[in-house]
Parts: structure tokens; C-alpha cells; sequence
């Protein structure tokens, strides 16, 4: 199953947002994958509730969301996702995925 990863510089944001999208019923769970973002915690969505996912980080407060990128089997050699060129920052310029 295709799933984003929303990456964060924040513990606190990254905990923010998975209980967000929790209380909004979206597929989510807080992994630890080093994205190059900062503190190696991402929240994984479903496919199905990118469009949810993105209209939560649209609703502001989330400074430190660097971005969703594809979650997939080609990890880095450091065990992380490259999220570099993936998909940028949301809130005032929100990115189709598709």
C-alpha cells in the first residue's frame, strides 16, 4: 500500500499532527525515519487521506513541516527517505500530489 510520509523538524509538531489527523479518522502512525528533516520522526498517511493530511498542515501552526514525500522500499544508505525534491511546503501554495 502507497502511504506519504509528512516530515517534521519538531517532535512536538510531528506528535501534533498524527493526533490531528487521528481525530480527523486518517490512517496515520508516527514512525522514525530519518528524512533529513531534523528529528527523524515522520507521520506516515494512507494514500487515501493525503487530501485530509494536507488541509491539517493548511490550517497553519505546523512551522517546522518540511514536506510529504512517497514512502517506499528505496531507503538511503542512513536508513531515511530522501524527501529533497519531493514535495514542497503546503499552507499558501498547496501541491497536487497526483
Amino acid at each position: 500500500m502507497l502511504n506519504y510520509l509528512a516530515a517534521f523538524s519538531s517532535r512536538s509538531q510531528a506528535f501534533k499532527f498524527y493526533e490531528l489527523c487521528k481525530n480527523a479518522g486518517c490512517s496515520a502512525q508516527v514512525v522514525n525515519r530519518g528524512t533529513g528533516a531534523g528529528c527523524c520522526l515522520s507521520v506516515s498517511i494512507a494514500y487515501k487521506d493525503y487530501d485530509a493530511a494536507a488541509e491539517i498542515i493548511s490550517s497553519g501552526g505546523f512551522n517546522t513541516f518540511k514536506g510529504f514525500t512517497k514512502e517506499s522500499g528505496s531507503m538511503l544508505g542512513d536508513g531515511g527517505v530522501d524527501i529533497k525534491c519531493q514535495y514542497p511546503r503546503l499552507p499558501n501554495n498547496r501541491t497536487n500530489l497526483l
